[in-house]
Order: structure tokens, then sequence, then C-alpha cells
């Protein structure tokens, strides 16, 4: 499995889209049999997907993403796993063993009662979200009398 992470100052970016630089490993089980630092200064959306793509990388632990950029990164076959924060090496630690929230891996702010399910299963946060929107009713007029 690869797994790519955004990073800044050894840490998980805290913005995906415009990360400069990403740490790669490549992993067996749960020891990294590569890690390589590589530039990631590409500035279309585009081709920052496509080159994941060509690295073929499988997993994608981040910290804020677009959901535009997300979903291009998923219909390559790629899973993000957002809201990601901290050391790298602890992060990919974390994430492995499914600890991501419990061990503090989480961006502030979020509280989903899920985030724990990062690793292997895909978070969403939705507490903070507006509802979906719904058909539009007008709702009863109200008059001076009523």
């Amino acid at each position: 499995m690869k797994v790519a992470i955004p990073t800044w100052q050894g840490r998980v970016s805290p913005v995906f889209d415009v990360a400069t630089r990403l740490t790669l490993m490549t992993l067996e089980g749960p020891a990294a049999l590569e890690t390589t630092e590589a530039a990631f200064a590409l500035q279309s959306v585009a081709a920052r997907v496509e080159q994941l793509a060509q690295w073929k990388v499988n997993v994608l632990l981040c910290g804020a993403i677009s959901g535009c950029v997300e979903r291009l990164l998923e219909q390559r076959g790629i899973h993000v796993v957002p809201y990601v924060c901290g050391p790298v090496h602890e992060v990919l630690r974390n994430y492995l063993q499914n600890r991501l929230a419990q061990n503090g891996m989480v961006m502030p702010g979020c509280r989903c009662p899920d985030a724990d399910r990062g690793g292997g299963r895909r978070h969403r946060c939705r507490r903070s979200r507006p509802p979906a929107a719904g058909p539009i009713t007008a709702a009863p007029r109200r008059t001076a009398g009523t």
C-alpha cells in the first residue's frame, strides 16, 4: 500500500490544496518499506490528482481538503482520510492502528464520534455542516388576526 501525506515542517500540512511537499510511504502491513519526500508544487487540481495517481497512491492522509478535490481523488481510486493533524510519523502509526481521534490526530472542531474510524473506513464529519437541502416549501403566512 502507498500512503501520501502532505507535509509542512514535519507535520501534516493544514490544507492539502496548497501543500508544496509530500511524504510518500510504501507499506507492507505496519512496516514502512520505503519513505520518500517529494516536491508537490503543481498549480492545477487536475495535475495534483494525476501526479498522485501516477505515483500509485492508495491512501491520502491530509488536513482540510476541498470537496471537489476529494471527489476527484476518490474517482481515481485514492482513499482520502481528511481532517488529520500532527507529526507525520505519528499520524501514520495511529492511522494503521485506527486510533487517529483517540490520540488527538484530528483537526480541532471535528468532534464526530465516528472520527476514530478514519483509518480503514471513510469518515466525514457532518456535525458542523448544515442539513441537506430538501424541497423548498413556503411557510404558511400569518395574518394579523391569527
